[in-house]
């Protein structure tokens, strides 16, 4: 039955009989899928708010640290091999 619709229309379906509270399983072809967002809010909204809030503050964190080394490698010195030792060899007749 399920398998004739497009998959709007199953989706549609799926997130119907997970408004309603009826969590299962659902089987198209092989797989088995649930639109497991959509559960995790019905079934567990306290603790899906939470875990979307931890990668929120997650994400901030990331982007910070990423910004952090950027500004810090535009801040530090280059380091730049001294040529002196170079050019006292050429002055002394063994340049290469």
């Amino acid at each position: 039955m399920l398998r004739n619709f497009s998959d709007r229309r199953q989706n549609e379906w799926r997130q119907t009989v997970i408004k309603r509270g009826e969590l299962r399983a659902i089987r198209i072809g092989r797989s088995v899928r649930i639109d497991r967002q959509l559960a995790e809010h019905k079934f567990a909204p306290r603790e899906a708010a939470q875990r979307d809030a931890a990668r929120k503050a997650l994400d901030i964190v990331m982007q910070a640290g990423g910004r952090f080394v950027t500004e810090y490698h535009k801040m530090i010195p280059r380091i730049v091999p001294d040529k002196g030792p170079d050019a006292v060899r050429r002055l002394a007749g063994g340049a290469k």
